[in-house]
């Protein structure tokens, strides 16, 4: 769809699966003419120590709170937790450049 170029690309953002996949998603955009957020805006998720900083512009993503949730695990254990209760955890969103949000 990409090498079609952009009269034959319908989405305005990709969500990627973690911070090294949206690097490899803004080369092939960027390689493709495509300026970032511009034509479309591109989200990680993981907020890696020093990758989010290496985009231009700034990669926005998800912060997961890794203290938290090794917390939760070693609670699960140390607490001998039964079934599948559910611990929500807060995951927040860094908003940086690449989404639009600063145009």
């Amino acid at each position: 769809m990409l090498a079609k170029g952009k009269d034959y690309f319908y989405y305005d953002v990709i969500v990627c699966g973690n911070d090294h996949i949206a690097i490899l998603t803004y080369q092939l955009l960027l390689s493709q003419g495509f300026r970032i957020p511009k034509d479309v805006a591109v989200v990680g998720y993981d907020n890696m120590v020093g990758v989010a900083n290496l985009f231009l512009p700034l990669l926005t993503t998800v912060q997961l709170p890794h203290y938290e949730m090794s917390k939760q695990a070693a609670l699960h254990l140390i607490e001998n937790r039964k079934g599948s209760e559910i611990s929500p955890i807060k995951c927040p969103l860094i908003v940086r450049e690449s989404c639009g949000s600063y145009l």
